[in-house]
């Protein structure tokens, strides 16, 4: 995008290409962030895990908190995301046919399954949660977000994501993202990793096998557009349960991501299976 940003920083209008990266928006967003993957942080915990020192971050805040992005609770005086974030992310929501269209099918998998179910994309190296609903049975698995680490190497949706990836890209990605251990079962070597992908897209699901955490499991199916092209995945996360559980779990799956997929004009046959042929 060749347009001008038009932007205020230290009190002078400064004029920069959209390649130019806005110091103060920058530490801003990096704020929203930071928060969005805890309930609540002190201003010096934010300041140190960010970089800044505590007057940038207290002046920043304040901006956020003007704006309804940031709230501060008066008891803890912790910081917390806001509720004007909700209204840009519901306005964003309806706008989205992905999320549209695997709503109603990732609550028939919540409900069939009693199970925590999410719905995922690929943006860079990260999955994003477009999706995220709680199961009905005692346990529950709420997995919390590792910062700055990439998690596709060992999580069910992680790995259909990755497999289903054009292979030059999933190459760029499997020499530069470091596969980091977590339990004794994640894969941490590449060339063992690139076999288990290709039986993935061969098979058209994954299983986690309590390589995140000791305990949990997940599986995962993709869901494919009108092309054949990988959009997103349907996900079950669950206590470590056996092979029959596990088999029950993966058929509830692959009806949900096959609901999503004829509903964005995939058709199975067309040579991208939803699910084992």
């Amino acid at each position: 995008m060749k347009s001008t940003l038009a932007a205020y920083a230290d009190g002078h209008e400064q004029h920069a290409s959209a390649g130019v990266r806005i110091r103060s928006v920058d530490k801003a967003l990096s704020i929203v962030e930071l928060l969005s993957r805890h309930e609540g942080l002190p201003l010096i915990e934010l300041a140190r895990r960010l970089g800044l020192n505590q007057s940038t971050a207290h002046h920043l805040l304040a901006t956020l908190q003007d704006r309804g992005f940031v709230e501060q609770d008066e008891q803890t005086r912790n910081y917390q995301l806001g509720y004007g974030l909700v209204g840009l992310v519901s306005a964003f929501l309806q706008r989205s046919d992905l999320y549209t269209v695997a709503l109603g099918p990732s609550r028939e998998l919540r409900d069939g399954s009693g199970e925590s179910v999410q719905f995922k994309v690929l943006r860079g190296i990260s999955q994003i949660v477009l999706i995220d609903l709680v199961g009905s049975r005692p346990i529950q698995i709420r997995a919390p977000v590792a910062e700055g680490i990439a998690e596709l190497h060992c999580t069910a949706s992680g790995k259909v994501l990755l497999a289903n990836e054009p292979e030059e890209r999933r190459d760029a990605i499997l020499t530069s993202v470091p596969l980091t251990r977590f339990t004794d079962n994640t894969i941490t070597d590449v060339d063992e990793l690139r076999v288990e992908l290709t039986t993935i897209r061969l098979q058209g699901e994954a299983v986690d096998r309590e390589e995140k955490f000791d305990g949990v499991q997940c599986v995962a199916v993709p869901v494919f557009a009108q092309h054949g092209e990988c959009v997103g995945v349907s996900t079950v996360q669950f206590p470590k349960a056996p092979s029959e559980r596990i088999a029950e779990l993966l058929e509830l799956t692959r009806t949900a991501a096959s609901k999503i997929s004829r509903s964005l004009g995939h058709a199975p046959d067309a040579g991208h299976p939803t699910r084992r042929g």
